[in-house]
């Protein structure tokens, strides 16, 4: 390795070390709404029904997703019922899995300049979906760590590579069905480019596909049962769906951020020209993945005319194309192009993109001021969004709403209270979701104290006309109807 590309390296080690804590910050601040609550019911089931399930949430659909969230979260629950705890830990293991996938990439292909990698990690979307406590986010460490795993695969053919290939394939399908243009990618690629290699090796490849089949076989009969008489949908008329994947570089910058934030979340943040600045600049996440699936194009048309064995690159960017069009058909029939998390099986290879744009600018000035620039604004909105966030506990958006400390701290002020206690609720979050409340109290018991005085007390908004989240406990009004009323376990 020559010396420039060694330092390279020393930097994105650096970087990524100091990015990757930002998300380990105030895991107190993470949400708390409405999947998280149920999936922890249905681990808190499994760990005291000592069953395997076969199955996790159902979606908007009525398809149910795979066990695997439900899995991770009943071993957890084994050792721990500290929520805050296992935010922290989720946030974790996310940057360190984002990080090493980077790490290895940059690694085994030498187009790919390694401090742009550090772009992956100053994603804010990816600092959302790092800490909140669901299953489809998982799908982001996941992808990533597949896709490493398969060229790697690609680089130098080993069975044991695809073990670990197959391996992601089975917790991703196992997580939730977003992931099925990735997966669908790596099959297609691998029946186009290593059939030969297969046949020589027909015995293992034939053994991993079995021990992968029998290891999905539960959710993929309890798949079927939902799906069996229901007619396919048809076609979306709308072509935002069918444009959806195309927007997948908004995920490296602050585009949509609305969305958990509220429509006025940049002049709520004390600086709002500065973030409405900022946010411009962001939005070189997406023209760059835009030149990104360009140059990916040209790359792969200039070496599929070229005899030859092909270079590393050509595997990862027919990876990266064809799973981008599938999911163009996958988002334009199933109708789903109105949620950023259903980027999230595919987002690490929208990433790629960004990250070949960049690569691509052969002067290296010009390179690093854009780069730079990029990193520089992710980093200041990613500051500021945390520090608004804890400052305010959260806000009142359904997708966001107050923050699991507060919720937490709301609990601690209803204990030792007499069980006669009648508690009202007066805040949009638990009118919405109130098993986001009855699923704390069976993951933090409160006591009951007979000789505490019997009150009436109400939950609400702690300053309601700023939209902040912060909860607060008072003294319930006569007005007061029992519609409002809460249960204490």
């Amino acid at each position: 390795m020559d010396p420039t590309r060694r330092r390279e390296f020393v930097f994105l080690a650096i970087a990524a070390a100091l990015c990757g804590t930002i998300p380990l910050l105030f895991p107190a601040d993470a949400p708390w709404i409405s999947d998280e609550p149920a999936l922890f019911t249905e681990a808190w089931h499994v760990v005291h029904r000592m069953g395997i399930p076969s199955h996790g949430l159902s979606g908007s659909v009525g398809l149910p997703y795979g066990p695997v969230p439900v899995l991770i979260y009943s071993l957890a629950l084994l050792i721990t019922h500290n929520l805050v705890l296992l935010v922290f830990l989720r946030a974790l293991f996310f940057m360190l899995a984002m990080g090493f996938a980077v790490w290895c990439l940059a690694s085994m292909c030498p187009t790919l300049s390694p401090p742009v990698g550090v772009l992956a990690l100053l994603s804010p979307y990816y600092w959302y979906f790092s800490r909140v406590l669901w299953d489809n986010s998982f799908l982001i460490p996941f992808s990533a760590l597949t896709l490493v795993a398969y060229i790697a695969f690609c680089r130098a053919p080993a069975t044991w590579k695809l073990c670990l290939v197959g391996l992601g394939m089975v917790l991703m399908l196992q997580t939730h069905l977003m992931c099925l243009p990735f997966l669908a990618s790596i099959v297609l690629h691998f029946l186009w480019q290593y059939r030969s290699w297969a046949r020589k090796h027909v015995a293992q490849c034939l053994a991993i596909v079995a021990i992968g089949f029998a290891a999905c076989l539960p959710y993929l009969l309890s798949l079927a049962r939902p799906v069996a008489g229901t007619p396919l949908s048809a076609p979306s008329r709308s072509a935002t769906s069918w444009l959806f994947p195309l927007m997948g570089g908004r995920f490296f910058s602050s585009i949509g951020l609305d969305y958990f934030f509220g429509k006025n979340w940049q002049n709520s943040s004390g600086l709002p020209a500065l973030l409405w600045l900022l946010t411009w600049v962001s939005a070189l996440g997406l023209i760059t993945f835009w030149i990104g699936l360009a140059e990916a194009w040209r790359f792969l048309a200039k070496n599929l005319r070229s005899p030859g064995e092909r270079p590393v690159e050509f595997h990862l960017w027919s990876v990266v194309c064809l799973t981008l069009l599938l999911q163009i058909v996958m988002s334009g029939v199933a109708d789903t192009g109105n949620h950023p998390h259903y980027y999230n099986g595919t987002s690490f290879c929208a990433f790629t993109l960004v990250w070949l744009a960049y690569s691509e600018v052969k002067n290296r000035r010009w390179r690093w001021i854009g780069a730079g620039l990029h990193a520089a604004s992710l980093l200041a909105i990613l500051l500021m969004t945390v520090g608004r966030i804890h400052q305010t506990q959260g806000n009142t958006s359904i997708h966001y709403g107050p923050t699991l400390g507060t919720q937490l701290e709301i609990l601690r002020e209803l204990d030792f209270q007499n069980p006669q206690t009648v508690v009202f609720n007066e805040t949009s979050h638990y009118s919405s979701f109130p098993e986001a409340f009855s699923v704390l109290q069976i993951l933090y018991p409160l006591h009951f104290s007979p000789s505490a005085p019997v009150r009436r007390l109400v939950i609400r908004y702690a300053d309601p006309q700023s939209g902040a989240g912060r909860l607060a406990v008072a003294e319930a009004s006569p007005e007061t109807t029992d519609k409002q009323m809460m249960r204490l376990r």
